[in-house]
Order: C-alpha cells, then sequence, then structure tokens
C-alpha cells in the first residue's frame, strides 16, 4: 500500500515540475508599475521636467517591457498628472535598422504621486535607444537613454527539472529494491 503512495507521490511530482516548467516557458515576465523596477534616470532634467524613469523587469528581456516615470515641475517640484503632462516613447535599435513605437503613457487613477507607465514591445537583443517625449503644460522635453535586452535563460529550471527527475528514476528503483527483499 505505500509503494501505491510513493508512485502516486513521484508523479505528482515530475506532472507538477513539468506544468510549471510549461508555464514558464510560454508565459510572458509580469511587469510591474508606479515606480519600481530598475532606475535608469533620477531626477534628471528634461526641458522644464524633473524626471525618474524605471523600468520592469529588474532584468530586460524581449517582450513587454514597462516604463514608469515620475514626472516634476522643474520649478515647483510638483507631480504632474495625466492631464498636465503626455508621454511618449520610441524605441530604435543602436544601428537603426529596427524601429519600435510610438508607445503612449497611461496613469493609474488614484495612485499618488501619479506615474506614467509605458508598456513597451521590443523584440530583439541588444542595445535600444528609447526617446522619450514628454510633453505638457510646461512645455517639450526630450532625452534618449539607452538600454540592454538580453535573452531569459531557462538554465536554472532545466536543473530543477532534471533534479525532479533524478529523485523520481531513484525513488521508483528503491521501491523496487525493497520489494525484491
Amino acid at each position: 500500500m505505500w509503494a501505491i503512495r510513493i508512485y502516486t507521490l513521484i508523479i505528482a511530482t515530475s506532472l507538477i515540475s513539468i506544468a510549471t516548467f510549461a508555464s514558464l516557458l510560454f508565459n510572458t515576465i509580469t511587469v510591474q508599475a508606479n515606480g519600481v523596477g530598475t532606475t535608469h534616470l533620477q531626477d534628471e532634467a528634461v526641458g522644464p521636467y524633473l524626471v525618474t524613469l524605471k523600468t520592469s523587469p529588474a532584468q530586460l528581456t524581449v517582450g513587454t517591457i514597462r516604463a514608469s516615470l515620475l514626472i516634476r515641475s522643474s520649478e515647483t517640484n510638483e507631480p504632474l498628472s495625466a492631464s498636465e503632462a503626455t508621454v511618449t516613447i520610441t524605441g530604435k535599435t543602436v544601428s537603426q535598422s529596427d524601429e519600435k513605437g510610438p508607445f503612449n503613457s497611461f496613469v493609474k487613477e488614484g495612485v499618488t504621486p501619479p506615474h506614467h507607465d509605458v508598456d513597451i514591445l521590443l523584440d530583439k537583443i541588444g542595445v535600444w535607444l528609447l526617446t522619450v517625449e514628454i510633453n505638457g503644460e510646461l512645455g517639450l522635453g526630450e532625452v534618449v537613454i539607452p538600454i540592454t535586452i538580453v535573452k531569459l535563460s531557462f538554465t536554472p529550471l532545466i536543473i530543477l527539472s532534471g533534479l525532479v527527475t533524478v529523485a523520481a528514476i531513484v525513488g521508483v528503483s528503491y521501491i523496487r529494491l525493497v520489494r525484491r527483499t
């Protein structure tokens, strides 16, 4: 009876491992917003604005990334809402061979201070130049920010799947050994 329980446990563990691997393989990485992420600009003067720009996920990979901008007036240091400033981002590879955008910002209601979030779809590995254009009551501002897009690594997940498989084989071998004695 206990052998059936062990077989069931081994099979369930293997299936969970395979399902986890498949879901991570086929799902996109989620992005965060509202000021969370890797900082690229910190209180940088961009025209009449002070801009803090962060991106997520922490390791930028091919797919959708989110740029989160906190835009403030350089005179009053007050954050600007969606009605006071709009943000447009375009991206191009350093070689200028591929261009994406424009991508427009959105501001979630009720978030204090208001962050201008922009979802950007980048489909190639390498260095990209993001052109951030701010248009608002105070005038125009523009800055170019280099970011690096890398290949997503599945090595840790492959190692984990291999270890689960080895554990299942050892478990089945142990059960067969116990049955023989």
